[in-house]
């Protein structure tokens, strides 16, 4: 669908604070490395849980809102998939 730090950008406004927003992935370590900087930004947490499959790995990612998001996210349209955070 998209990389994890557009998926945080465009869902976790959305998301109450205290509440969670979940995704869906393969192997998330590098997307993990990489949305780092955005749940920075977005006051989120992460974490993941792995899940059996004979698909190869998959796993869910958990970003839980600890703070409201700032006023700037999400960024107008297309941006967040051209510069992401």
């Amino acid at each position: 669908m998209a990389s994890l730090p557009v998926l945080l950008e465009l869902t976790t406004p959305f998301v109450k604070v205290g509440g969670t927003a979940i995704a869906y992935k393969g192997d998330a370590a590098a997307e993990l490395e990489n949305a780092k900087g955005a749940a920075f930004l977005l006051h989120v947490q992460l974490r993941t849980v792995a899940l059996d499959s004979d698909l190869g790995k998959r796993c869910l990612v958990f970003a839980d809102k600890a703070a409201p998001t700032p006023k700037a996210y999400p960024r107008k349209a297309g941006t967040p998939n051209k510069k992401p955070l």
